[in-house]
């Protein structure tokens, strides 16, 4: 066998070798890339009706009539539902569900306090509505950084 014949047969193997780590590449991030875009849809069928719809018209409810809270019912309902929704990341992302839970309990905490203490002066009622929409914001906030890695 020639030199040049050795070259060649050593440069079709590094070539080979390069193709299969290549092959191996692609097949681990096509893999990668199935599971993100399964978790996305999991996110997507599991949040998308409270982020956009269920969350904003259970807050728009709130409100005081006679300085006295009303309609904190359905946004409670709404907090609970997500509880039960997002117990899939309970087992395969828990640090996630944890945070979440976290600030679901938080926000209901936070309402059911406030419903108990009964009259809620002019002034007051502000800062409540403001301390709700801090809440809420925290729960979208942890979703879209969980999702979108924001």
């Amino acid at each position: 066998m020639s030199t040049t014949d050795t070259v060649t047969f050593l440069l079709s193997i590094i070539a080979i070798i390069i193709s299969i780590g290549v092959a191996i590449t692609e097949s681990k991030r096509e893999l990668r890339m199935n599971r993100l875009n399964i978790e996305a849809e999991y996110f997507s069928q599991i949040y998308k009706d409270f982020l956009i719809e269920k969350i904003p018209k259970a807050r728009r409810r709130l409100h005081f009539e006679l300085n006295k809270l009303i309609g904190i019912e359905q946004l409670i309902d709404v907090i609970k539902e997500m509880r039960e929704r997002s117990l899939y990341f309970y087992y395969r992302d828990f640090n996630f569900y944890e945070g979440l839970q976290k600030r679901l309990q938080t926000t209901e905490d936070y309402l059911m306090e406030k419903v108990n203490e009964g009259i809620i002066t002019d002034n007051r009622q502000e800062i409540f509505f403001k301390q709700v929409n801090t809440y809420i914001e925290s729960i979208y906030g942890w979703i879209a950084e969980a999702h979108f890695g924001e």
